[in-house]
């Protein structure tokens, strides 16, 4: 398709894709660059541009300022927001991840892993009481959500409260059985 029209912009997108998919993100970056050179304003593009730097190189910041370009042009994207919010978590910047967070917990108010991800966020930052409700409500929303359990263990850990931590490791258990072991651990320090 390119060599027939070589502006074509959806093509090379899709072709950064299948490079991705492929995990040859050097030429699935090339790909996507040239699309948005050719259409800047294809958000679909900027989000596939960040999917590589987020999944695929774990270059947080391209793909923060990937995705917020995408989100400038189509704002309503919660699993472009999670991501931004997941990049600002590793990077150890959890109130920046908040704010993302929130952003697509506005958009998809039942999205469970966004839960997950603002209560590690809130579990870093120690506001316990905060970290125990979005936890809760990522376990409520998914109940064999087992990074979920496992935060909320460490949460009820960090509380004081081993009880609860106990609690996350039984319903661990059957779910994961190295995360329960590994949550046991850290309550027997």
């Amino acid at each position: 398709a390119i060599e027939l029209k070589s502006d074509y912009a959806e093509a090379y997108a899709e072709l950064g894709f299948a490079y991705r998919r492929l995990e040859r993100y050097p030429d699935a970056i090339e790909n996507y660059k040239e699309a948005l050179r050719i259409k800047p304003d294809y958000a679909q593009a900027h989000f596939g541009l960040g999917d590589v730097y987020y999944y695929g190189t774990s270059q947080y910041p391209q793909a923060i300022q990937a995705y917020r370009q995408g989100l400038r042009l189509k704002p309503n994207n919660a699993t472009a927001n999670f991501n931004i919010g997941w990049s600002y978590n590793d990077m150890q910047q959890y109130g920046e991840a908040i704010a993302a967070l929130r952003e697509a917990l506005r958009i998809k108010p039942d999205y469970a892993e966004a839960h997950n991800e603002i209560g590690y966020s809130y579990l870093n930052l120690k506001q316990y009481n905060e970290a125990l409700a979005s936890l809760r409500q990522a376990v409520r929303l998914k109940s064999d959500y087992v990074l979920a359990h496992y935060n909320l263990g460490l949460t009820y850990l960090a509380m004081g409260n081993k009880n609860g931590a106990r609690e996350e490791y039984r319903a661990l258990q059957p779910l994961d059985q190295k995360r329960a072991e590994k949550l046991l651990a850290a309550i027997n320090k």
